[in-house]
């Protein structure tokens, strides 16, 4: 009998022992993590955790994994059968000393972190004459950045002013008062240049048309402003690249009617 019992006794060990290499070799289970009051439903997927942690360090990973505080934190281990197994009091207990096995529920109670600033009622507010002092803060750097900003815009819109002004230059070349000329759009149109300048109904330089036939929007007058005198609807007000300048013969109303 005596040997029967050295030998379990020799098992019980062995067992022990390989169970403790493998919570030293970094042995893993599989739990599930809840922080649900109902601790019947896991709120949290199956984590798989290593069972060399203490509790210690497993609050601190859980405090990322449920956004509850690891310093109020309190951990209990139930089993596949909602029972409660053991609550995991001593932090610096590793894990795989309690009797852990796999797809049992790891219930987290405690604060939140949330609650935790909430809670606070004291917030520290730098005054506005101490934050002005500090060169490098995050205003100052807006404020840089937006200025940076406001100074590219112009210097864009300056460059694309100018671009734009060469450009009509261009274009305005030979539009004068009195010219033939012909206005390109979905229908084409002839008459005669009446008006070469700025508006103030629009920026930039517009080119005032008499027209051959009574195909235009105005008699020369664009709000209230008149910039040449023609019959009504015989005017138009159009941008220099929509004129072309050439010997146009002036249209005769009556050229499209048979002869009597």
């Amino acid at each position: 009998m005596r040997m029967m019992t050295d030998v379990s006794d020799r098992q019980v060990n062995n067992i022990t022992d390989i169970f403790n290499m493998d919570i030293m070799d970094g042995g893993t289970v599989e739990l599930h993590i809840t922080n649900s009051k109902n601790k019947d439903e896991s709120c949290l997927n199956l984590k798989k955790l290593k069972l060399n942690n203490t509790i210690g360090e497993l609050k601190q990973k859980l405090e990322l994994l449920t956004g509850q505080v690891a310093s109020n934190m309190s951990l209990s281990l139930y089993n596949r059968n909602h029972e409660l197994v053991a609550h995991l009091s001593d932090n610096s207990t590793l894990l795989g000393q309690y009797p852990v096995e796999n797809e049992m529920t790891l219930y987290v109670e405690g604060n939140f972190l949330t609650d935790t600033l909430e809670a606070s009622d004291t917030q520290f507010v730098l005054p506005e004459e101490k934050y002005k002092e500090h060169k490098e803060n995050l205003r100052s750097f807006m404020a840089k950045a937006k200025e940076e900003r406001l100074k590219r815009e112009a210097l864009l819109k300056e460059k694309n002013d100018e671009t734009e002004k060469v450009l009509e230059e261009d274009l305005l070349k030979g539009v004068e008062v009195g010219k033939r000329c012909k206005i390109t759009d979905s229908d084409v149109r002839y008459g005669t240049v009446m008006f070469v300048g700025e508006t103030k109904f629009s920026p930039g330089v517009w080119v005032g048309v008499k027209l051959d036939e009574p195909l235009g929007k105005n008699n020369g007058a664009v709000k209230g402003v008149q910039y040449f005198e023609c019959e009504e609807n015989y005017g138009m007000m159009v941008k220099p690249g929509r004129i072309t300048i050439g010997d146009f013969p002036v249209l005769d109303p009556f050229d499209d009617l048979d002869e009597i």
